[in-house]
């Protein structure tokens, strides 16, 4: 069994210092952020008229019991997300679609700053909180990560 991870949102009054504490860089905080808001962008297409396409908007930070981190667009909405390197379809509530995008920017910066190894941890932190959700959500989310 695994152990239980829990997702506790960052209140409004903490966001700033909550960003420092997981990337422990102002650079690297505005980095993953701004990376994420770009990929769910890139990520979202509508297929009909229940799904929303991702234009921007406020976003959730959460903090993990593990010490990882995902953030979220707050919109009432569900996502159809398709990766083209992989040819994942799939409609996520929003906080899933989020956990998508933090993900897909964790790698990428990680990737492209190895020396910041924090991201690599957050990123392998994150997938411990993914292993816990309901198989839908987990496998899901995985699809797309693949």
């Amino acid at each position: 069994m695994k152990p239980q991870i829990l997702a506790k949102p960052v209140p409004e009054s903490r966001r700033l210092a909550a960003l420092r504490a997981a990337f422990r860089s102002p650079l690297v905080c505005s980095l993953v952020e701004t990376s994420a808001f770009n990929i769910l962008a890139r990520l979202s297409v509508a297929s009909n008229e229940f799904d929303s396409v991702y234009r921007g908007g406020y976003w959730e930070y959460v903090r993990l019991s593990n010490d990882g981190f995902f953030m979220y667009p707050t919109a009432d909405a569900q996502y159809r997300l398709f990766c083209d390197g992989n040819g994942a379809c799939e409609v996520l509530q929003a906080q899933h679609a989020g956990i998508v995008a933090t993900l897909f920017s964790l790698s990428g910066m990680a990737m492209r700053y190895p020396n910041q190894e924090v991201l690599a941890e957050r990123y392998h932190q994150l997938l411990d909180y993914v292993d816990t959700l309901p198989a839908r959500d987990r496998d899901a989310i995985k699809r797309l990560c693949d």
